[in-house]
This record gives structure tokens, C-alpha cells and sequence, in this order.
């Protein structure tokens, strides 16, 4: 068997060395390969979402005696606007990560009827919200507020005289720019982000698996050479055994 097995390697041994340098060079390449790719790290993210930009009149005609009321007050174009604040980042935003106040700055020549907030995660952010912000020189000034990942409100304007001209200013610790998106949609679409899959741990799973597979033929071989020695020992005693009782048979005639 150990024969056997001895041929094996030997008819074989220049296919395993090739095997193995293939192995050794593809394992260097994917080493290379992994060490070139980005790394994305979870960071902070605050975005706001331009939601329900529209238009609340189609048409109003041209009949003089037709008139649109705000209230008491007379209005052309009024458009309603939502304006959602979400934290689509992996870290809370804190109060304190407030350097300067969150302000959300309408053109001048738009006319803001009314600000309200809208929608909110939770009711403690729709408290905080409103005590710690106010409307003036058409400006909505926000002083601070938490989020935590995946939180949100909403802002609520309606304005006259069109799609009103929407600018933000921030300054926040650990957020350079906001991530600002206009969607058209009535649905807040936004999700907080996940980590892309990353293949590193895929490369070190693939690599334990070929070595668990290598050490198990390695086990596989030590085991049969211990078998085949176990046997060939147990052959050679019985045959030194055979060759001592023919001798003493010979002696003794």
C-alpha cells in the first residue's frame, strides 16, 4: 500500500507542484485584489427629501368674479410643499453636533402662507422640533435636534405665487454636505444606507474552507501511512516470527 502510494505521488508530483503554484499565485492575486478595493466606512448622513412640490390649483380661469382664499387673504398660485429631514446615516445626530442652527431659506420673491410640521418618527421629535425653531425674514430657523439612524420629519409649507426657491444651510459636526434629493413622489423613498457586501469576509470563509479541506487530507494520508506502517510492522514481525521457528526447526534436526 505504502508502495502504492509512494507511485501515486511520484507519477503525479508534477501535477500537484503546478496545482500548488496556481494556488499560491491566484491566493496572492485575490490578497492584491482585496487590498485595492474601497473601503466604506459608516458615516454620518442628514438628507433632505423635496417631497409634494406642487401646484394646489390647476386652473382658475379667467372669470374676474372667481377668487381663491387663504383664509381670509387672497391667493393666485398656491403650492404646497414637504420638505423631509431624515437621517439616512449609520451615527445620531446629536444637539450638539449643531455648530450653527438648521436653516431652510425661501426665495424672496416667494410668499410663505404657512409652516407647519408635518409627519414625524415620533412624537418627541415633532415636540422638539417646534420648540426649537421659528419662522422670520422668510426663514425657517431650526436650533438643534436628534435623529437617530433612520428618523425623520416633515416640514409642511404652503406658499403663493408658485413653487417657492428652496436653499439649506447647515453646519454640522461630522457632515460636510447635505445629501439633498427632489422627489416628486408623495412617498418618502429614502431608507438608511446599509454597508455595501464586502468580500473580504467572503475571501477569508473561502480561504478557511480550503484549509480545513487541505488539513483534512493531510489527516486523511497521515492516517492511511499510520495504517499502512501499523500493517507493515504487524507483516514484518509475523514474517521475522516464521523465519525464527524454521531456523529452531532446522536446528533441532
Amino acid at each position: 500500500m505504502r508502495k502504492k502510494i509512494a507511485d501515486f505521488y511520484n507519477k503525479y508530483s508534477v501535477a500537484f507542484n503546478i496545482i500548488s503554484f496556481l494556488v499560491a499565485i491566484g491566493s496572492i492575486c485575490l490578497t492584491i485584489w482585496i487590498s485595492k478595493q474601497p473601503v466604506t466606512l459608516p458615516q454620518k448622513e442628514l438628507s433632505c427629501i423635496t417631497t409634494n412640490s406642487k401646484s394646489l390649483v390647476l386652473m382658475l380661469g379667467n372669470d374676474s368674479n372667481l377668487k381663491l382664499l387663504y383664509g381670509e387673504r387672497e391667493v393666485s398660485k398656491p403650492c404646497i410643499t414637504s420638505i423631509v429631514i431624515q437621517n439616512t446615516g449609520a451615527y445620531p445626530i446629536t444637539n450638539s453636533d449643531f455648530l450653527r442652527p438648521f436653516i431652510i431659506a425661501f426665495g424672496e420673491t416667494d410668499e410663505i402662507l404657512s409652516v407647519n410640521i408635518g409627519d414625524c418618527s415620533n412624537q418627541y421629535i415633532r415636540e422638539e422640533v417646534v420648540e426649537n425653531s421659528s419662522f422670520s425674514n422668510q426663514q425657517l430657523t431650526i436650533d438643534s435636534f436628534l435623529l437617530n439612524p433612520g428618523e425623520m420629519f416633515t416640514i409642511d409649507t404652503i406658499s403663493d405665487g408658485g413653487i417657492p426657491l428652496i436653499k439649506f444651510d447647515q453646519r454640522l459636526e461630522g457632515i460636510s454636505d447635505l445629501n439633498l434629493v427632489d422627489n416628486p413622489s408623495s412617498q418618502v423613498l429614502l431608507v438608511r444606507k446599509k454597508e455595501p457586501a464586502e468580500i473580504f469576509p467572503f475571501a477569508v470563509g473561502l480561504g478557511l474552507i480550503a484549509v480545513i479541506i487541505i488539513v483534512a487530507i493531510v489527516i486523511i494520508i497521515q492516517k492511511v501511512n499510520k495504517h499502512d506502517k501499523l500493517m507493515f510492522d504487524r507483516f514484518e514481525a509475523a514474517l521475522r516470527q516464521e523465519i525464527y521457528k524454521e531456523n529452531e526447526h532446522d536446528r533441532s534436526n
